[in-house]
């Protein structure tokens, strides 16, 4: 390869490296935007009725519950153990 066409083919390079986040930046940060504005409407509201798991293992006795927790310093994980 050439040195000039090399130099060309660099400069080419350069030129839509610099210019492809500005010719495309309004596309995808609207549907990025819209994307995360969807999700932040959908977990704010106020929840009236569980919608997570209602069925399940039935708990047993005698058995333990062991919880693995990086510190108990964490009010949430403390009130847990607790």
């Amino acid at each position: 390869m050439q040195r000039r066409t090399l130099l060309k083919s660099s400069v080419a390079l350069m030129a839509t490296t610099v210019a492809a986040p500005v010719l495309f930046a309004g596309h995808a940060r609207a549907d990025a935007m819209a994307d995360a504005m969807a999700v932040v409407e959908k977990y704010a509201q106020k929840v009236t009725a569980w919608d997570g798991p209602t069925t399940g293992p039935k708990a047993q006795p005698g058995k333990t519950i062991v919880v693995l927790a990086g510190d108990l310093k964490n009010g949430g994980i403390l009130g847990v153990t607790t």
